[in-house]
């Protein structure tokens, strides 16, 4: 099996807390493909700007050519598209099975390896929950700490793996990193699209630093991404495929309650 994961990742002085979070995840990506022995990983960046320095197992993407100021010109911050980052993928990353996940998802040794078992079990998606630890946890020598610590779970979605075929028909709008409906326009159409996913909230396989579920946002770009995400929700074939989503097959009204207790799923959407 050969995998891509690809990640965004970012420049020092673009924010320095997120720049020393993202070395845990770097080396926690090389550690696990390391771990990996049943096929092949191929390690991903792209950035804005200067390619990603200092990671020669980690292959760069060319430069991302645009940000969130392409369309709201006063945007707090450049934040990259997903859809060009999935671009990216599509036309650069030759692979069985994509990954993607968030500069800030740490990845636990047995990642690949959990991946891979799997995706041979039948599933063609995995869509996995992190796991949130204390901030306290923070620098690369306590990476065996953050791996130990059980943490708490989160419900929103940050780590995606699907077939790449997919890219074929994913249209993300302008949705832009690091606000809300990113994962949950990236979900709706992994769910959507693939035969047999599999969601994975409780795994012990990624880890996130800090315990916040809903960090304050800006409310501009919130909106922006809002009205992206209805767009193309226009055009994912979500309705016909519910039963794939999330508690969509438990008991009623168990699966209400849990659709409704998870701020990435639209209890509208499960009622209609």
């Amino acid at each position: 099996m050969k995998i891509g994961h690809i990640v965004n990742t970012i420049k020092p002085k673009e924010n320095p807390n997120l720049f020393s979070l993202q070395a845990l995840t770097l080396k926690s990506m090389i550690d696990a493909k390391a771990y990996f022995k049943e096929g092949k990983v191929d390690l991903f960046a792209i950035q804005e700007g200067r390619p990603l320095q200092g990671h020669p197992d980690i292959n760069n993407l060319p430069s991302l050519q645009q940000s969130i100021r392409d369309f709201l010109p006063n945007a707090t911050k450049p934040l990259p598209l997903i859809q060009e980052i999935l671009d990216a993928a599509k036309e650069h990353i030759s692979c069985d099975y994509l990954i993607y996940t968030n500069c800030d998802i740490i990845l636990t040794p047995h990642f690949y390896e959990s991946v891979a078992y799997y995706l041979n079990k039948g599933h063609d998606a995995l869509i996995i929950n992190r796991q949130r630890v204390s901030i306290a946890l923070d620098r690369q020598d306590d990476l065996p700490a953050i791996l130990a610590d059980k943490g708490m779970t989160h419900p929103g979605f940050d780590c995606f793996v699907f077939s790449p075929d997919l890219l074929q028909s994913i249209d993300m709008d302008t949705i832009c990193l690091g606000i809300p409906f990113i994962g949950v326009g990236l979900a709706h159409w992994v769910f959507s699209l693939s035969e047999n996913p599999l969601f994975m909230p409780d795994a012990n396989l990624t880890r996130h630093i800090g315990l916040e579920v809903m960090p304050p946002v800006d409310p501009v770009l919130y909106k922006h991404n809002r009205q992206a995400f209805n767009r193309i929700k226009k055009n994912i074939p979500w309705k016909e495929n519910l039963h794939k989503f999330p508690y969509a097959l438990r008991p009623f009204p168990n699966n209400l309650w849990r659709w409704g207790l998870n701020p990435s799923l639209s209890t509208r959407d499960f009622l209609e």
